[in-house]
């Protein structure tokens, strides 16, 4: 599949084949388009290279969660990251996390960033947390602006299942999905997830590099520069 402009494209086209094996091969035309392995520059090269053969698949994880809702289960599959927030109301978010059903902390902040390590270099690096290299098998649990200076940001196994409970302080919680779908949760309500069944393949160039693209994409290690 070729999927021409920025991440946010790239996002909603990946979610939209993850039950299938087809690979994805992007095309640069947004603003960053970090998830791009193309651009206008170099198209006709590159379409040349994977009619030659001259690829290889890189397998990026994806998120699942499991919404217990009104007495159902809700499913959502996320390649980036899962937010949740405390919607359009300026009040903090008050969560209870376990990992494994280990409790965690109580944050107490303006939302929750779960993201895989293809999501650590969006919202979740944006509010402070760790550029985490594609083939570490991890999640990373990320507070938004948290209201104590000991909340950090966790790193934690791909293999675990992080559950998240909320106070009835909260309500009209949001449940966000790579930025782009929407679910309203009640405070009753239940968020459990786990890395995906699914992986996505993303078209990769031998001479494509992860740390090269983060040095020009991201000014990563420039001094003075920023994100």
């Amino acid at each position: 599949m070729l999927v021409l402009g920025g991440d946010g494209t790239f996002l909603s086209c990946a979610r939209a084949v993850e039950h299938r094996s087809t690979p994805i091969l992007g095309i640069h035309l947004g603003d960053l388009g970090f998830l791009a392995k193309v651009t206008l520059e170099n198209i006709f090269q590159r379409l040349d290279q994977v009619a030659e053969g001259k690829f290889s698949i890189e397998k990026r994880s994806m998120l699942k969660a499991s919404i217990l809702k009104n007495g159902s289960t809700l499913k959502q599959y996320g390649l980036n990251d899962f937010v949740v927030s405390n919607g359009e109301s300026h009040r903090m978010l008050i969560a209870e996390v376990y990992v494994d059903d280990n409790r965690v902390a109580e944050y107490k902040a303006d939302g929750l960033i779960i993201a895989t390590p293809t999501g650590s270099t969006a919202y979740s690096l944006s509010s402070g947390g760790p550029i985490i290299a594609p083939d570490v098998d991890s999640f990373v649990i990320t507070p938004i602006s948290a209201h104590t200076l000991n909340s950090r940001p966790l790193v934690v196994s791909a293999k675990s299942t992080i559950k998240i409970k909320f106070s009835p302080y909260n309500q009209n919680i949001m449940f966000i999905t790579d930025g782009q779908l929407h679910e309203l949760l009640r405070s009753e309500d239940i968020v459990l997830i786990t890395d995906s069944d699914f992986e996505i393949g993303l078209i990769d160039f031998p001479d494509n590099d992860y740390f090269q693209n983060l040095r020009t994409k991201m000014g990563w290690g420039r001094r003075g520069s920023t994100i």
